[in-house]
């Protein structure tokens, strides 16, 4: 076969011969590494730090400039790694990256080592010295824990009756574990531990630890509203964390590794309920971190899917679709006999929907419902909870998104026949006020919207809340009526008002 004129004939990344078919410019190992980096950042060979760019922002001693040149490198490809993807790997959102990159040079030490070690910048280019208990056998930062004294711009928001500087601590000691069992390179009286001597927990105790998580889970379904479970879920992750500690056998540690990514996705679910999807992101990244430590394929998928319903709910629809992707991939490694693969294609599902792909759409949802075809136990009630029972609210929601109400009626009206929990009842009646404004039937709009914001009423539920703002602005072009008018107030008043144990200021993620 002849190459086409203009195509390369080495891939521009590793420099590997291309094969004369090869439209994409890359070779194979380099498109899946390129279909990867949501979940790790790449490793990297010697020669990218001696680019000009990363020198030259070196130099300037910016590590805001140093991330710039990092993702505009033409090691990445002809385009500059995306900002969000970034900030990802660095457990911030894309604003505060801007901000990082465009701001005056951050000199706070901890920040520069913990952000330097995750982008794998070897300690012989910075231009300070990492501590010596964050500097690996190779050379590069290592083993940094998140800092307790950011600026407020990147703190993450208290919730329940645990303080911001609680669960930074038990996330601090998170980060810096879940990289391996070597505990003497951790400052303990720094991070707060009070384990000191313990012995290192048997089976007996690991048992122990899971059944919690399970009863935790449990406790967080049936929890109205649903923060009420945060503080016993914080003094769950507190205990297993301070266990993680004194772990030295592999089996030990990566089993602990499991019990934290499992409590890691609970603490997520809470902060993204109550519409804190800053702390959400960075207990998901954290959950990633750790399951890729235990080699938990199922429980890994789950804390990637979880992730993506960050960039859903940010309508970054393309890179929930690439995350989902990813988290495919890792179900396919795991128990076939577990709904994780269908949960995945559930949620998969709504990002193709939203990129207006309808025919991969359905066969995204015909995969999900095939969870029925399994047989035993599909699901084990805490992070993977999974069974299919949601499979219609969500093809009606589907259905919604890409503008085929004749579609999604007769399927949200079977889903509201189900006897569904309130807050579920909710998301389906905006869909079908959603349906109304589609088919510019005012009455049916405000109907159904009415019926949701009493739900939410009920509930308290953040998602739900979400729901009835992008309802609100869907009504816009119907203002001129007087119902739609009334409920739109209604909607305002009702995503303003502070939830019990709450402060005002912590519902500003909602609005």
């Amino acid at each position: 076969m002849t190459r086409l004129p203009g195509r390369p004939t080495n891939c521009p990344r590793c420099g590997g011969r291309l094969a004369r078919d090869n439209d994409t410019g890359r070779c194979a190992a380099c498109q899946t590494a390129q279909r990867d980096r949501l979940i790790t950042p790449p490793t990297l060979p010697t020669s990218f730090w001696e680019h000009e760019p990363i020198r030259q922002a070196l130099t300037e001693r910016h590590l805001g400039r140093v991330f710039r040149a990092y993702r505009c490198h033409p090691y990445h490809g002809r385009e500059p790694l995306p900002q969000r993807t970034v900030a990802g790997w660095l457990g911030m959102t894309q604003a505060q990256l801007s901000r990082i990159e465009n701001g005056p040079p951050i000199v706070h030490l901890d920040r520069l080592a913990h952000w330097s070690k995750i982008l794998g910048i070897p300690a012989r280019v910075l231009w300070f010295k990492p501590p010596a208990s964050m500097v690996g056998t190779e050379g590069a930062a290592a083993g940094v824990s998140i800092a307790t004294d950011w600026p407020e711009s990147t703190k993450i928001a208290d919730t329940g009756d645990v303080t911001r500087r609680e669960l930074l601590r038990i996330l601090t000691m998170a980060s810096a574990l879940m990289g391996g069992p070597a505990a003497h390179s951790v400052d303990w009286e720094r991070a707060g531990s009070s384990t000191a001597g313990s012995p290192s927990p048997g089976a007996g105790t690991l048992r122990q630890y899971e059944m919690v998580n399970a009863s935790l889970w449990k406790a967080y379904g049936a929890a109205m509203p649903k923060h009420a479970a945060a503080p016993m879920v914080r003094q769950q992750l507190g205990i297993v964390t301070d266990a993680l500690r004194l772990s030295n056998a592999p089996d030990v540690h990566r089993r602990l590794c499991a019990v934290v990514a499992d409590l890691l996705q609970l603490t997520g679910e809470l902060a993204f309920d109550a519409g804190n999807h800053e702390e959400a992101g960075r207990c998901y990244s954290l959950a990633a971190t750790a399951c890729r430590e235990a080699q938990a394929y199922d429980l890994w998928a789950c804390a990637m899917t979880r992730y993506a319903y960050l960039s859903l709910y940010q309508q970054a629809y393309s890179d929930a679709k690439a995350m989902l992707d990813a988290a495919a991939r890792l179900a396919a490694n795991g128990d076939s006999q577990l709904s994780t693969r269908q949960w995945v294609q559930s949620v998969r599902a709504q990002a193709l929907a939203r990129l207006g792909q309808v025919d991969e759409c359905r066969r995204a949802l015909d995969s999900a419902e095939s969870v029925s075809s399994l047989t035993d136990e599909v699901h084990n009630g805490g992070w993977l909870r999974f069974n299919g029972s949601r499979t219609t609210e969500e093809r009606g929601n589907c259905y919604v998104a890409l503008g085929r109400p004749a579609l999604a009626e007769p399927v949200l009206m079977e889903a509201v026949s189900q006897g569904l929990s309130v807050r579920r009842r909710g998301i389906v009646m905006t869909d079908l006020a959603l349906v109304g404004v589609q088919r510019g039937d005012v009455y049916q709009a405000v109907h159904f919207g009415a019926a949701a914001l009493d739900a939410e009423r009920q509930g308290r539920s953040g998602v739900l809340k979400q729901r009835l703002l992008d309802l609100r602005t869907e009504l816009k072009p119907f203002g001129g009526d007087h119902h739609v008018r009334h409920l739109t107030q209604q909607i305002t008043a009702a995503v303003t008002t502070p939830v019990a144990g709450w402060k005002p200021e912590e519902q500003a993620d909602d609005r």
